[in-house]
């Protein structure tokens, strides 16, 4: 990651991985520290499909270590009432029930939204940083929870404001707003909330051609990165000696991290 390389105090931190390097399919770390604690991290996919067989993997995994502290992806989250509520919201959300659920302190794995949204900032117009974040949100809901047009212009109505009160957003200011930027820049799909899912994915090949929407590759590796330190500081500050770590991410950031946080940990 040359963008950050220069800041690196931490020499472990160095060895985070960016999108343009090949990574591993390892998706799951449990690492003993040399400091005497251990961290368990598990590379999940994002899915609400109870049949699922990682929600009985995360959960036999949990009562295994017998974590003393939880991380999960994501937002803040509310405990679901119960286990079949949780899994239907999600793996993070799985993680924080089982926690609740066990009276084990819990965190979000993830940076500050207004500081991730700063940083990318720094290399993108702010009116493509709103889209990015905006339109990637819909097309999660649309696909992850199914949501149609009607349910997703309102969905996107409460966020807007929301998320601009919060300072994640700066120039679009409402979905009428959303609708005439997007129609400016993109002649297909035909509407804003058709936005493909996988417009929003940092592991893309961008040499062979530059669509329009190859921008949003490229937002979403600089988000990603910096992601992806606040992980690792996180995760390595939390493996203090006889500290059980248990962390559930989607499976894609584990390899970028391996190295530099068996490097924190003091594995070879």
């Amino acid at each position: 990651m040359w963008w950050i390389a220069a800041a690196f105090a931490d020499p472990c931190e160095s060895k985070l991985l960016g999108y343009d390097a090949p990574t591993d399919s390892v998706w799951l770390l449990d690492i003993p520290a040399a400091n005497g604690g251990r961290l368990y991290y598990f590379g999940a996919e994002h899915s609400q499909d109870p049949k699922h067989p990682q929600f009985a993997a995360i959960e036999s995994a949990w009562n295994s270590v017998k974590p003393t502290v939880a991380f999960y992806e994501g937002p803040e989250r509310k405990t679901a009432p119960d286990r079949k509520a949780a899994v239907a919201r999600g793996e993070a959300e799985f993680v924080v029930y089982l926690a609740t659920r066990d009276g084990v302190p819990l965190a979000r794995l993830e940076p500050d939204p207004v500081e991730e949204v700063k940083h990318v900032r720094e290399w993108f117009p702010v009116e493509t940083v709103d889209l990015f974040f905006i339109l990637r949100q819909a097309a999660q809901l649309r696909e992850r929870k199914h949501l149609d047009e009607a349910q997703l212009t309102v969905a996107i109505g409460e966020l807007i404001p929301k998320a601009t009160a919060m300072g994640a957003l700066g120039e679009i200011e409402s979905v009428e707003e959303l609708a005439e930027v997007f129609d400016r820049r993109f002649s297909e799909p035909e509407h804003w909330w058709q936005a493909p899912l996988e417009w929003f994915t940092p592991f893309v090949d961008l040499s062979p051609k530059l669509p329009p929407q190859a921008v949003f590759y490229q937002v979403s590796q600089r988000s990603s990165e910096f992601r992806n330190v606040a992980m690792y500081r996180k995760l390595s500050a939390a493996t203090t000696a006889e500290a059980r770590v248990f962390a559930v991410v989607g499976k894609n950031h584990v390899p970028m991290q391996r190295e530099a946080l068996q490097c924190a940990l003091g594995v070879p």
